[in-house]
């Protein structure tokens, strides 16, 4: 697992490709916009999504010596549920979100006596993941959204008083559209002052 996450966030932050790849997946007219071939930035990430797939799924087989056609969906499921519990797009975060439903569910299934037991152990670790929605929605690792530079991105907030902007009351911006805080997204940081 380890050299495996070293080499996706190697090839996510330090790639020419991997740059694009966040690009596209900020904003994809303005990356078309700025040069990125789009649709081969896509295909590239799914086939390495199909890579890693493949590969796990191979582990797997070669673990549990048993496969069904529908293995898949439940895995898949507890798989979201990790990327959730860590951060979506948080490499890192995901590894961890994954580690903590492993070591979760070897407790819940391996401890009998203190466990609730081995039935339990999908509604316990789906019950995680709507808690984890319901009150920290951007996981253990997530945090504020980012441009390209890992500075976070203005969001414009359209709740407060419309007023004339000035450079330095902080009330508005150049576009009269409210005032602006630190939390949310807005693409390539066109309202950032």
């Amino acid at each position: 697992t380890i050299p495996v996450l070293l080499a996706l966030v190697w090839l996510i932050q330090r790639t020419r490709q991997g740059k694009a790849m966040r690009a596209t997946a900020q904003d994809m007219d303005a990356s078309a916009m700025m040069g990125i071939n789009v649709n081969r930035t896509i295909s590239f990430t799914f086939v390495i999504a199909g890579a890693l797939a493949g590969a796990a799924g191979l582990v797997y087989s070669l673990y549990f010596t048993s496969v069904r056609y529908d293995q898949g969906f439940q895995l898949g499921l507890i798989a979201f549920t990790a990327a959730v519990l860590g951060g979506i797009g948080n490499l890192p975060g995901a590894v961890l979100g994954a580690t903590l439903i492993g070591l979760l569910q070897g407790w819940n299934e391996g401890l009998s006596w203190h466990a609730p037991g081995s039935d339990w152990t999908e509604s316990i670790v789906f019950s995680i993941l709507i808690l984890i929605l319901v009150f920290r929605p951007e996981g253990l690792l997530g945090g504020r959204q980012s441009d390209l530079n890992g500075t976070p991105v203005a969001h414009v907030d359209d709740t407060g008083p419309r007023r004339p902007a000035s450079p330095t009351d902080g009330g508005g911006n150049r576009f009269g559209l409210g005032r602006i805080r630190t939390r949310g997204h807005c693409h390539f940081g066109a309202f950032r002052r």
